[in-house]
């Protein structure tokens, strides 16, 4: 099982603000931003990478990388949602975003919390 000392890389979760398309009401675009009521958006997690896979989509290819985050449960951050992403330094340097797919709650009582996320990137 995960253990608290191994939760010691530095990541970021923002929320999307959307905004909607003026012609046909739909949603155009969304923008990330730091949510002030997560401490600051700033977390300390372990990353555990679970493989990815590459498909084609409109005709180019997307690379797709699967990893769990593993952060310590605090009531505050109650409020991370499913369309946040997570965004962190990798071991190479390279600043990586990971868009939230599930949020779950192990190691009972709300000890650790989950969050399944993907990173897509376009080659």
């Amino acid at each position: 099982m995960i253990s608290i000392g191994s939760m010691d890389k530095l990541c970021y979760v923002e929320n999307p603000t959307y905004t909607n398309n003026a012609n046909y009401g739909g949603i155009q675009s969304a923008t990330y931003a730091a949510n002030p009521s997560v401490g600051n958006n700033k977390i300390y997690a372990a990353v555990e990478y679970k493989g990815g896979n590459e498909k084609d989509d409109g005709e180019q290819k997307v690379g797709e990388t699967v990893a769990d985050f593993y952060i310590r449960y605090e009531k505050y951050k109650d409020t991370i949602q499913q369309n946040w992403r997570i965004y962190y330094f990798d071991s190479t340097g390279t600043q990586k975003y990971y868009y939230i797919e599930s949020i779950a709650f192990i190691d009972g009582r709300h000890k650790i919390t989950k969050l399944r996320a993907v990173n897509k990137e376009v080659e």
